[in-house]
């Protein structure tokens, strides 16, 4: 029997993603973002599979012939007929650069075997087979017709013309009844600036602080109960089919959601109303889950590193603080950002590794993993949950801050 309150874990901070080893032979060549999907990178940059194998496109093809090298020859030709050389889009546009070298900039690359703009005239009839979908949601739990549901979403509102933006607004939730969330799908508006959202339950005796949408950093004083989380890739949560997170009349009565918007370019002409979908249903499961997220909060990452390895800790006191008895992990998902390349979470008990929680050790930013843990996995109060993440910021020259707000 499972106890009353189980865990979903969320780690801040295995597909094959075509053959590395090439990706180290080309100019920002595990950096390359995704022709028609934003936000997103292309893993096999020589493949018309994004994550790399099978049919070559017409960059690979010319990589192929110049024996997988980069070359001058190669570095100069338009191998996909767009007007801009294969160095130009792959921040080498005077063919300088060597391997194991850092490119002349990491700035406004794009896809050296992808006529872009992708919908342009020109462009339309070499990309038929580009593939612009995105993965569909999946969950048949909410086709249950007793299975309710409410959006949240921002009012349109102008994105500031800053590379990184928070912005926070609190939002109401039914309590006519007393109900489990058992899935929440994402309303993305503006692909083009959303990086991610969290939703943080509020202390039910207290206003929020944001009844429109505010800039804001991670939660506040009276909202810090994490709620749920979607990033670029994921297309939702369907939760674990015995639990799900206790709202309404017993349970949390207000929101306040969090959005990440991502807006490198710094364009003032961006505006976003996105938001999530919550699926409720009043027939309760007979547990209540809640979200753990834990991790590094504040990094330094030096430049020019091929691999650079942090690591925090939950302390034996920490558990102790936080757990009042045994609870379960039934899900987990790790998370960093673009500089990301491995990932995991050990428990600990009595100075002994008795698990891995995640184990990714090919992590992408823009695909993530929702990792499901059968049979349920228990944390006692006094052991140890270790995270740890490693970054490559080859392809950087300044050092990489990381930390609330960025």
């Amino acid at each position: 029997m499972l106890p009353r309150f189980i865990c979903l874990l969320l780690l801040w901070g295995s597909s094959c993603f075509g053959f590395k080893s090439f990706q180290q032979r080309i100019p920002n060549g595990d950096m390359v973002p995704h022709s028609c999907k934003p936000n997103f990178l292309w893993h096999g940059l020589g493949h018309e599979n994004e994550l790399g194998g099978g049919a070559r496109n017409s960059f690979g093809l010319d990589f192929a012939a110049a024996g997988l090298k980069w070359t001058k020859e190669l570095c100069e030709k338009d191998s996909d007929g767009d007007g801009r050389t294969n160095g130009q889009e792959l921040g080498d546009p005077n063919c300088t650069w060597k391997e194991n070298s850092t490119p002349e900039t990491n700035q406004g690359l794009s896809h050296p075997g992808v006529c872009e703009p992708h919908d342009s005239d020109l462009c339309k009839p070499k990309n038929t087979w580009l593939n612009c979908e995105l993965e569909s949601f999946k969950c048949d739990a909410i086709k249950s017709p007793e299975v309710k549901n409410v959006t949240i979403r921002f009012p349109n509102t102008s994105v500031p013309n800053f590379e990184t933006n928070y912005f926070c607004m609190t939002f109401d939730l039914p309590t006519d009844g007393d109900y489990h969330v058992i899935a929440m799908t994402p309303v993305i508006d503006n692909k083009n600036v959303m990086h991610h959202i969290l939703l943080f339950g509020c202390d039910s005796d207290k206003q929020g602080e944001a009844s429109g949408p505010t800039a804001c950093e991670m939660g506040s004083v009276h909202c810090n109960t994490l709620f749920g989380a979607w990033t670029v890739g994921s297309a939702g949560q369907c939760l674990y089919h015995e639990a799900g997170i206790r709202i309404g009349q017993k349970g949390i009565k207000r929101v306040l959601m969090q959005v990440h918007w991502n807006n490198p370019e710094m364009r003032d002409d961006y505006s976003d109303s996105s938001g999530m979908t919550l699926h409720y249903t009043p027939k309760l499961r007979p547990n209540s889950a809640v979200m753990l997220m834990v991790g590094q909060w504040y990094l330094e990452i030096p430049p020019g590193r091929e691999r650079h390895a942090e690591s925090a800790v939950c302390s034996k006191e920490d558990t102790h603080r936080l757990l009042t008895g045994p609870i379960k992990i039934v899900r987990a998902l790790n998370h960093m950002h673009y500089l990301g390349r491995e990932e995991s979470l050990e428990i600990i008990r009595n100075e002994k590794r008795i698990a891995y929680v995640t184990n990714e050790t090919t992590y992408s930013y823009d695909r993530p993993k929702f990792v499901t843990i059968s049979p349920p996995l228990e944390i006692q109060p006094g052991d140890e949950i270790k995270t740890t993440c490693v970054f490559k910021s080859k392809n950087k020259k300044k050092t990489t801050f990381s930390g609330r707000g960025t």
